[in-house]
């Protein structure tokens, strides 16, 4: 399809502009965890609709069927979201007039997951705007899950990345191209960019990173994690330089644990407090997995509570810290989000 013919059709399924950007822009938060994690996805403009599939299995979808009737004429709309995590359908505290939460059992998943549902009959007359907010932080709430989902989708069942989705002869790159040109101001948390490397330079380098691999040229990822120091802990590389020619080590790629990776450095851009308090914590011995336990997690938020109040907390030492401290290489990482997109940010031009 052309971007014409796209943006015709959803000027015909979802009016109004803030609704489009509601839907596309869940579409371009699971693409861009997508793209992290592999080259095996693709996106598919159906004629009701788009879908986004991940290794073998779908991870979002959203549909628009039009429903006329003698007593009413509307679009009912569904999305779709796939979740990887236990007891999901507990966790979330979901509205039945048109949320649901349904086990699924995709094979290539390993583990328990879900598919959280967002179905509504939009009247022409009616804003979806109140129902979306709701939806909107329902979703926000899922975010780890869906990442967990992704990740899964992403490898095989012995851990080895996929690097072409099931899907890839139906991918529509004027989709994205429309979801990016549609929330571009609206959204911009999903366009992608870092170290003032935009999305296009990044995958440029993952699919060349998994060339590589897939020839025995470059090492896969190994531990112990380059944040905190856990040397159990599944690790992926980080890159913080995406120049070319590519460097595949030193201060270019590091090897860090999911945890530190996406939960902490990639969002001392949103929260940079959370980021200084973890800091803390890995520099007085604290692996990410630590935080797991009770009496830690207690102690840590007690530690995040006084920082908040200007009191003085000292957090108990859990092993020794070998690193000199203000001299490690993410200390001196960037919390000023206009960083992401300035091409000053960048390591070499």
């Amino acid at each position: 399809m052309t971007l014409t013919e796209i943006e015709n059709y959803f000027r015909h399924v979802l009016p109004r502009k803030d609704d489009q950007v509601f839907f596309l822009s869940q579409l371009l938060e699971s693409v861009s965890l997508a793209r992290e994690y592999s080259g095996a996805w693709s996106t598919t403009m159906l004629s009701d609709g788009f879908r986004l599939n991940v290794g073998q299995v779908e991870a979002l979808s959203c549909t628009f069927k039009k429903v006329e009737s003698a007593q009413k004429s509307c679009c009912q709309i569904e999305l779709r979201i796939l979740l990887a995590g236990d007891d999901c359908d507990l966790v979330f505290n979901l509205n039945p007039e048109f949320e649901s939460m349904v086990a699924m059992n995709y094979a290539s998943i390993g583990q328990s997951h879900w598919c959280y549902s967002f179905l509504f009959d939009a009247l022409p007359s009616m804003s979806l705007e109140s129902i979306l907010n709701e939806v909107g932080g329902q979703i926000k709430r899922m975010a780890g899950l869906r990442r967990q989902y992704i990740d899964r989708a992403s490898h095989t069942s012995i851990g080895k990345v996929r690097n072409k989705s099931n899907f890839a002869a139906s991918h529509c790159p004027t989709l994205i191209e429309y979801a990016e040109l549609i929330c571009k101001v609206e959204n911009k948390s999903t366009d992608g960019w870092y170290n003032g490397y935009s999305w296009k330079e990044r995958e440029a380098r993952l699919k060349e990173a998994h060339r590589l691999q897939k020839l025995g040229l470059l090492q896969h990822a190994s531990g112990p994690c380059q944040l905190c120091g856990d040397p159990n802990a599944e690790v992926k590389y980080h890159d913080e330089d995406y120049s070319l020619p590519y460097l595949w080590g030193g201060i270019a790629a590091y090897a860090l644990c999911l945890h530190c990776h996406i939960h902490k450095l990639h969002r001392r851009f949103s929260n940079r407090q959370l980021w200084l308090d973890f800091l803390a914590h890995v520099r007085r011995g604290g692996y990410a997995s630590d935080l797991k336990n009770k009496k830690i997690s207690k102690e840590f938020s007690q530690y995040r509570k006084a920082v908040a109040s200007g009191e003085v907390f000292t957090l108990v030492s859990l092993r020794p810290y070998a690193q000199e401290i203000g001299q490690e290489w993410f200390s001196k990482l960037s919390t000023d989000p206009s960083s992401l997109r300035d091409p000053s940010a960048r390591p070499r031009p």
